[in-house]
């Protein structure tokens, strides 16, 4: 299986393999452990029957059948993800389950147990040369034909040649690359992962080291996803807003600029809520989500409680450039009808500049804590001894979301 391959890629060294040992087995009579004798038949005499079916216990048997079904389906999928990478090819993880499930609820009348897709099976079959789906059909006849035609001269094929081909299938199966990656880029969380996950296979077996890997994987990624939600908030710039188009002049003190980045959720609650902490500083203060992909119920009732702080402070709050998704969570869970419609805005710019339009006309909530230093005030002033009649206020239309 090493050597046959770097001389013909086109003949399948393990099944060359097998037949080279067995050869050698048997023709100097070596007194090994043989997979022994094959059923000839495909109805076996224990099998399932309409009869059988113990219906008054379908209860009991509910939950460990949930429970191979679910390891059934992670390993197939494993196996389809191996498959994948090695072939190069699309996997339609749909189409896999929806077959193994029919599959597998057929079985049993034959006298068969709950079968999936084997990584070692469809690793040898790729590194033979398979292309279509087509080889899994002739795989399954060849090995029927070969069960019923030639059950006696397999029964005499050594385990210690099945072993062979497994040791050889377990060594190509590793992402070698990916593994050199990991160690050259010195990336902490995917060596854990990967080590973790290889001495579970070693020290009890696939399915339950599968299922730890996953469970590392979830750990990892939501310590990474916490560390991901970033809070920052700046003043207002005038020079950048003019430099984007704006015709904003001024700024207010009273308004400040938050930007939520990354995903908020349960493990980031904690981050964002700190960093509002200096909310009460400033009359009105701009959220920006621009940056934040998806928001789950913690994250929902984290802002619920910023918000409803602040109101109660005697501030506003507004919202801008939400994502569709994050939209309607606000929506759904009320927090859109705590803020109103007119504080929802597209884009922060949008906002401030509609902010400081109105502070002009109707002046600054926080003017007598800011004085003179205020430069809406002082615009306001001017503007006020020019204009006897009171200014007012712009649409909403153009900036704010419906």
């Amino acid at each position: 299986m090493i050597v046959l391959p770097r001389f013909h890629k086109g003949i399948p060294a393990s099944l060359v393999g097998i037949i080279v040992a067995t050869a050698i087995s048997v023709g100097l009579g070596w007194n090994v452990p043989i997979i022994g004798d094959i059923p000839q038949t495909i109805l076996l005499d224990h099998r399932l029957t309409w009869q059988t079916i113990p219906w008054d216990h379908l209860g009991d048997l509910l939950t460990p059948a949930v429970s191979i079904a679910a390891l059934g389906a992670i390993e197939s999928l494993l196996c389809g993800a191996v498959g994948s990478t090695m072939s190069g090819k699309p996997f339609d993880s749909n189409q896999e389950l929806v077959a193994q499930g029919i599959g597998n609820l057929l079985i049993p009348f034959f006298g068969g147990v709950p079968a999936t897709a084997a990584i070692a099976r469809t690793s040898v079959a790729i590194k033979s040369g398979a292309v279509t789906r087509l080889t899994s059909i002739v795989h399954a006849l060849l090995l029927l034909l070969s069960a019923l035609a030639l059950g006696p001269i397999l029964r005499y094929v050594p385990l210690a040649a099945l072993g062979g081909v497994l040791l050889m299938t377990a060594w190509r199966m590793n992402e070698w690359e990916s593994i050199h990656f990991f160690v050259n880029a010195r990336l902490r969380h995917a060596l854990i992962g990967f080590f973790i996950t290889m001495l579970a296979t070693a020290a009890l077996d696939l399915t339950q080291a599968i299922l730890i890997g996953i469970a590392i994987s979830a750990v990892i990624y939501l310590r990474q996803s916490a560390t991901s939600t970033v809070v920052t908030s700046s003043p207002i710039n005038p020079q950048q807003l003019q430099g984007q188009g704006s015709p904003i002049t001024a700024t207010c003190p009273s308004i400040h600029v938050y930007y939520l980045t990354g995903p908020l959720f349960f493990g980031s609650v904690t981050t964002v809520l700190e960093a509002f902490e200096t909310a009460g500083d400033y009359h009105t203060i701009i959220i920006s989500m621009r940056g934040v992909p998806l928001i789950d119920a913690m994250g929902i009732q984290a802002l619920h409680q910023i918000v409803e702080e602040h109101h109660a402070r005697g501030g506003e709050v507004i919202f801008t450039a939400l994502q569709p998704n994050v939209l309607e969570m606000f929506k759904r869970t009320g927090l859109f009808d705590l803020v109103g419609a007119r504080n929802i805005y597209w884009s922060s710019a949008h906002a401030i500049v509609e902010l400081h339009e109105k502070r002009l006309v109707a002046g600054c909530p926080r003017c007598h804590a800011h004085g003179d230093s205020c430069q809406v005030l002082q615009m306001a002033r001017e503007r006020l001894g020019n204009q006897p009649t009171p200014l007012s206020l712009p649409t909403a239309s153009s900036s704010h979301t419906s």
